[in-house]
């Protein structure tokens, strides 16, 4: 009975709800809306931005009932009782324009190939103070007023070739646009996917990485992007690590790095285990071997360039991840319609907890080193000793839309690497505990203005900061001996761009950076006391070009630049041509020409005897034209290209000529380790791939072959083998696809360093460990 009862009354207050909406819904009144007031009411009402025209809205009234559902309220709208029409932008973003049958409306009709009509592609006009933008309805169509009758419109749809219309009619008919399909059209210089998805090679030679849709690859378990590149032919670690890359023979310090136009100089946590940038961050990254664009200058080897999102996020979206060596997390903010903030860090947990991945990768960066090798033969003490290394990153970027025409940029990028070791000494009469430290961190702050004059010209306005140090201190536990090593680069630049698309064939590039790069080195040692500072500062001003060219039915890609480079303080100048030609044979076969003059004004000094614990041995350093002079490179390579029915084959033959490297940077540890020497190297060889993709399956081969030789005419030995000299490397995976089941099974073998055999098989003994 008492559940009888219950069902009763459950069922008696469910009928009067619904009678009480029935009797609301009937008591409610029709009451006459300005259409302005209409459209603010739907904004407050359901939380959402509705974009228009004011023009539009003037002068319209209709009758309507209070909205209770912002569904029923579009729907009303759009229906016949009123002369508006809106459409869906995004979940919350929609826009309001009059409906076609209005005769002050220039009508637009978009199509596909097919016929079919594109829904909310993009109409807009840019035009000296005109800015205006709408989208087309469910029917493909959209309206512009009159008012900018004999303007040009841009017409957008993702995933084909944007468009520009003269606006030169008045008819009440519309005019009807049918847009092309893109494919690899919307960047005019992608090729087709290598390797994996997200990986793609250009036809300037260089390749470009998209890191959301980044497939699978033997032996990298995140979108880690600088160990990625080293997937790419020509592209090695000569100590094995993530960040440390080698780019057809040159050293890690000869690679330009950017993350969004800031140079960062610290590319690695760990010691270079790990790559320091962020990769839920970044988003595309464009790798350069030869051939590179004329606005990159400082440096001689090749060029990263990692990008993180660019455009405003409508929605709040994250991500986070907990491995076994650090935790890492990831999120998008939309602040308002026009402004969002992206955030990204990472730490080490090994000081929470360690964990067989931690103690694998100590032992791989601490081995040989003084952490490892604390000894005593010493029978009546014992000595101990503790490590405790952490690091993290913190990425960030504001993204404001301040219009249609201006967008404002501002990134934040702060790395830390922290090592604390401590030794102790025990005997029967007495204890010394010493403790040494190391800090390793560095900082990038860029803002950035871009304005889009119109749907040809664009400029971008950029300054940055970018700081490097390196701060150790090493107490020798038998010695007392205390040694201090600073290390601080500091870097500050202005740089302007200017970017004109003539036509769909021909686009050009110009720009001016002024940079200003200083480097302090001390040394401070209390036995014997020896104090060494030294401080120099570089000034640059840099002016570039660029003209890219498709002709001939884009049978022919051409794309030539030349920047000019004076360094004041030097008295040098430097003129420094880049040029780059695709040309097609039919067939399938394609031959390719690049090559460059670069120079470098920044290098790293290697040192081994005198390094903090025999970990970290490198100290940036700036050209002085005396002991340190600029490096310069050129560079030339040929490749002929084989692209058909999925298949990709490419055989490519570089050569490269390095001048103006010190023996002091190329961490000898032999008899030229303290020798103070100016030389060259000189690298050629050549690389192959072989890449086939089938529906489900695909697989690719690489091999290279460098020959890679030193030249100081005025050593004992003025010619020998590069320490950065790896022979043969060969690489090469299966990958099979099935839905959400992606599997992937690869090799990878390349010959070792260089090294010299002694004259006397017993020339070095050991005894012990002595």
């Amino acid at each position: 009975m008492k559940q009888t009862k219950g069902k009763a009354h459950l069922f008696l207050f469910a009928t009067l709800l619904w009678l009480s909406a029935v009797v609301s819904a009937q008591g409610q009144q029709t009451e006459t809306f300005e259409a302005n007031a209409y459209i603010q009411l739907l904004q407050s009402k359901f939380d959402v931005s509705i974009s228009f025209a004011p023009q539009d809205l003037q002068n319209i009234r209709f009758e309507s009932e209070q909205p209770n559902t912002l569904t029923e309220a579009i729907s009303f709208v759009n229906s016949d009782k009123t002369p508006l029409q809106i459409n869906q932008i995004s979940e919350r973003y929609y826009s309001v324009a009059l409906k076609e049958k209005s005769n002050n409306l220039i009508c637009l009709h978009i199509l596909d190939e097919a016929g079919n009509p594109l829904i909310n592609a993009t109409v807009r006009i840019a035009n000296n103070d005109v800015d205006y933008g709408t989208i087309t309805n469910s029917e493909g169509k959209a309206f512009i007023p009159m008012q900018f009758i004999g303007l040009d419109a841009t017409i957008e749809f993702l995933g084909y070739t944007s468009i520009i219309v003269p606006l030169n009619t008045s008819t009440n008919l519309c005019l009807v646009i049918a847009l092309k399909k893109s494919i690899n059209e919307l960047d005019a210089v992608l090729l087709e996917r290598i390797f994996t998805q997200g990986m793609y090679r250009r036809k300037d030679g260089s390749f470009k990485f998209t890191t959301e849709d980044f497939g699978l690859l033997p032996g990298v378990v995140e979108a880690d992007v600088l160990q990625m590149t080293q997937v790419l032919p020509g592209v090695e670690s000569i100590d094995e690590t993530a960040s440390n890359i080698n780019i057809r023979g040159g050293s890690n310090s000869e690679n330009l790095i950017l993350w969004d136009g800031i140079r960062m100089y610290q590319s690695g946590h760990f010691f270079g285990l790990i790559s320091a940038f962020n990769p839920y961050i970044t988003k595309n990254v464009s790798v350069y071997k030869n051939g590179t664009k004329s606005r990159y200058g400082e440096s001689v080897s090749g060029v990263i360039d990692m990008r993180a999102e660019d455009k405003v996020t409508d929605s709040i979206h994250g991500k986070g991840t907990l491995s076994l060596l650090h935790a890492n997390a990831f999120v998008n903010i939309p602040i308002t319609s026009n402004f969002s903030f992206l955030l990204a860090g990472r730490r080490s947990l090994n000081d929470l907890f360690q964990t067989p991945i931690y103690a694998s990768y100590s032992e791989r960066i601490f081995q040989n080193t003084e952490i490892t090798n604390v000894l005593t033969s010493d029978t009546q003490s014992s000595i101990r000793s503790e490590e405790d290394f952490t690091f993290f990153d913190i990425s960030a970027k504001a993204l404001w839309d301040l219009s249609a025409k201006d967008k404002i940029r501002m990134n934040v990028l702060f790395i830390d690497n922290a090592l604390q070791f401590t030794e102790n000494i025990t005997t029967a009469s007495f204890s010394i505990t010493e403790t040494s430290n190391l800090k390793q961190q560095s900082m990038g702050a860029g803002i950035s203005w871009s304005r889009e004059w119109n749907a040809r010209a664009r400029t971008t306005l950029q300054g940055y900061t970018s700081k490097y140090e390196l701060d150790s201190r090493n107490l020798d536990l038998f010695t007392s001996r205390d040694q201090i090593q600073r290390n601080e680069l500091l870097e500050n630049a202005i740089k302007i761009d200017f970017d004109y698309k003539l036509n769909d064939k021909l686009s050009f590039e110009t720009g001016y950076a002024l940079t200003e790069t200083g480097v302090t080195n001390e040394d401070i040692t209390n036995t014997p006391e020896f104090r060494r500072l030294k401080k120099d500062v570089l000034l640059s001003h840099s002016i570039f070009g660029q003209m890219s060219l498709a002709a001939f039915e884009n049978k022919t890609l051409f794309s030539g630049g030349l920047r000019f480079v004076h360094y004041p303080k030097l008295n040098i100048y430097r003129a420094e041509p880049r040029l780059t030609l695709h040309q097609k044979l039919g067939g399938g076969f394609a031959l390719e020409f690049l090559t460059e003059l670069k120079s470098q004004s920044t290098s790293q000094n290697v040192g081994f005897s005198s390094d903090f614990l025999g970990v970290e041995n490198r100290r940036w350093a700036i050209a002085d034209n005396d002991q340190i002079p600029l490096i310069r490179s050129r560079q030339g390579s040929l490749g002929v290209l084989y692209t058909k029915d999925n298949w990709l084959l490419n055989a490519e033959f570089f050569a490269k000529k390095v001048k103006g490297i010190t023996t002091q940077s190329q961490g000898f540890q032999n008899q030229y380790e303290f020798e103070m020497a100016n030389g060259s190297y000189f690298v050629k060889g050549i690389e192959l791939v072989v890449n086939k993709q089938w529906s489900q399956f695909g697989g690719w081969l690489s091999y290279t072959y460098m020959k890679n030789d030193y030249e100081f005419e005025t050593l004992d030995t003025p010619e020998f083998p590069n320490n950065i000299d790896i022979r043969h490397a060969f690489k090469g995976a299966l990958s099979y696809q099935l839905n959400k089941l992606s599997l992937v099974i690869g090799v990878q073998w390349r010959s070792g360093k260089p090294f010299t055999t002694p004259l006397n098989p017993n020339a070095v003994s050991t005894t012990g460990n002595e």
